[in-house]
């Protein structure tokens, strides 16, 4: 994923991206002019309800402003993410734990001296691993699925993947369920071998399964 605060620094191909939808960089329309292929993960620097994303920075919102903010996105049925630097998370999950909302939060963690890492945090949604210090061009690797911003998982979404894919897409899938169980004990026996119960697992972590 990228994000740039200078639109035309996006590569005009990417399919998914960043933009803002308030403050001094609100540029939504001209990153949609920009990435017309493109899902869009909406951030509000203001605490705008209804936008996917908050950003937790200086200037922007507070780590306890951000995650009242999520606090009412989950009052309301969303699924909220709060951006925020690696040094900023530890506080923003402290405050997500006293007012009840551990493993309800999705974050993505900004940490520009990571490199590129090979696999997303755990805990994470999505990891901003670079900057352009000369494009302002900032590069994320982000899970799969990203709840809230991507569309809804749907009964039949699995026919629009290869074979390959599907397979792949079993095997994460099996592994989670095991997770799952040994850690919640509650979580139901069975095989996972079919495109519906593979889709059902699914829209199941993509929505209750707490992000830590």
């Amino acid at each position: 994923m990228y994000d740039s605060v200078t639109p035309g620094d996006l590569p005009a191909d990417a399919e998914l991206v960043a933009a803002y939808v308030d403050g001094d960089y609100a540029n939504v329309a001209e990153v949609r002019f920009r990435c017309p292929r493109a899902t869009i993960a909406r951030i509000t620097v203001t605490g705008r309800y209804g936008v996917p994303v908050c950003d937790c920075e200086t200037g922007d919102l507070t780590p306890l402003a951000a995650v009242l903010w999520a606090r009412t996105e989950l009052d309301s049925g969303r699924l909220p993410t709060i951006y925020c630097n690696l040094a900023t998370w530890p506080t923003v999950k402290r405050l997500a734990g006293v007012r009840g909302l551990t493993g309800r939060v999705n974050y993505w963690i900004a940490d520009w001296g990571l490199g590129r890492p090979a696999s997303l945090l755990p805990g994470a949604v999505a990891v901003q691993y670079a900057s352009d210090p000369v494009s302002d061009l900032d590069t994320s690797i982000v899970a799969g699925h990203w709840p809230g911003v991507d569309p809804p998982l749907t009964k039949g979404f699995l026919l629009m993947l290869s074979d390959r894919q599907q397979e792949e897409l079993y095997a994460w899938t099996k592994e989670i369920h095991a997770a799952l169980q040994l850690r919640s004990g509650h979580m139901p026996q069975g095989s996972y071998s079919t495109g519906e119960q593979v889709n059902e697992i699914l829209k199941r972590v993509a929505a209750d399964e707490p992000k830590a």
